[in-house]
């Protein structure tokens, strides 16, 4: 009961994906999407206290995908606003 929210993941795989992507080369980062799949399935499996595999394995890949959508929509969301603020100067 814990963890059976896939909200409460999605937080805790981005940090997690985050932190490995720190770590690695830039140019395996275009597969992050994969690995917060990834952990997010496995968090979802150890986390899981009452849901079969499947269902574990269904909410995993949904947090990992939120996840995954949640950084790179927030981060295409601040790349506008500053290509916005730079286009609207006042002089």
């Amino acid at each position: 009961m814990l963890m059976n929210n896939g909200l409460v993941l999605v937080p805790l795989i981005l940090a997690v994906v985050q932190g490995i992507k720190l770590l690695i080369s830039p140019k395996y980062h275009k597969w992050a999407f994969l690995l917060s799949m990834l952990i997010g399935i496995i968090f979802s499996y150890l986390f899981a206290t009452d849901t079969t595999i499947k269902v574990a394995l269904g909410q995993g890949i949904i947090a990992g995908l939120s996840a995954s959508g949640l950084y790179s929509g927030s981060k295409a969301t601040m790349t506008n606003e500053a290509q916005y603020v730079d286009t609207e100067r006042i002089d």
